[in-house]
């Protein structure tokens, strides 16, 4: 009997990782095509701020990203979705140039040649949209909340500074951090001031715990620069009472 059961349990597990390796969607086609889009505008709200680095720094990430669309571009053949791929193979080739000349630029800071190169990279990305016949790929619901969507990814990117730096990669960790700081930087700017649950109900409180916690992370910076030991656990403590403030309810006055 024991046998028996211990046959079935390994054609269960052997279809089971059959299916698995096929059953294939657009999510990591989607995922990262999305990351690409958010690298996009970051680098250039970077470069509007002046702050070239930090878009040097988009653009590294835009490079990583460009490079794993091709192993899933097969994803979109297995949910039937048909597209032009050289057509999109050929655009893809042409951002991947275009953001390539862009972090040369920056890191010369040559103003010039970087405006020069914000309107060829729109225009290759309106091609995946047309001429790839993709225009359904950055068909989303329009963002109601950026507070939201900027607080969760603080959230995400010192999450991943924190993976980094358990594996030792404090360079890469570093620009996780200062991207971390953009988005708080972005998020006192946004408008209605307002988080997931309602309107905050003590509006001084938050606004001084997003500076503390951007403080903490400037400082935080200054130590990646200098090769220092990192603490995150101050800044984080401050991230947590911003995240607590944003999720407390309307109170009935």
């Amino acid at each position: 009997m024991k046998k028996v059961v211990l046959v079935l349990s390994l054609v269960i597990f052997s279809a089971t990782a059959i299916y698995a390796q096929e059953a294939v969607s657009t999510y990591r086609f989607k995922h990262y095509m999305h990351e690409i889009f958010k690298n996009y505008r970051n680098t250039n709200i970077s470069i509007g701020r002046h702050e070239y680095a930090l878009a040097e720094i988009h653009t590294k990430h835009f490079l990583e990203n460009i490079s794993k669309i091709p192993d899933f571009t097969q994803d979109l053949a297995a949910d039937g979705i048909t597209f032009d791929q050289a057509v999109f193979m050929a655009r893809l080739d042409g951002l991947r140039a275009d953001i390539t000349e862009m972090r040369k630029a920056l890191k010369a800071k040559e103003t010039k040649k970087i405006k020069k190169l914000q309107p060829e990279v729109l225009q290759n990305c309106i091609g995946c949209h047309t001429e790839a016949k993709l225009k359904w790929l950055f068909h989303l619901p329009a963002s109601a909340n950026l507070f939201e969507e900027y607080m969760h990814e603080i959230s995400d990117n010192i999450g991943m500074a924190e993976q980094l730096m358990e594996s030792g990669e404090m360079d890469k960790a570093g620009d996780y951090v200062s991207i971390a700081c953009q988005y708080l930087t972005l998020l006192k700017e946004v408008t209605p001031y307002q988080g997931p649950s309602g309107i905050i109900s003590d509006r001084k409180r938050h606004v001084a715990e997003l500076r503390n916690a951007e403080g903490f992370l400037l400082l935080i910076l200054e130590d990646f620069k200098e090769k220092k030991p990192i603490e995150l656990a101050p800044a984080k403590e401050h991230l947590n009472k911003v995240c607590v403030a944003c999720h407390e309810p309307a109170k009935i006055k």
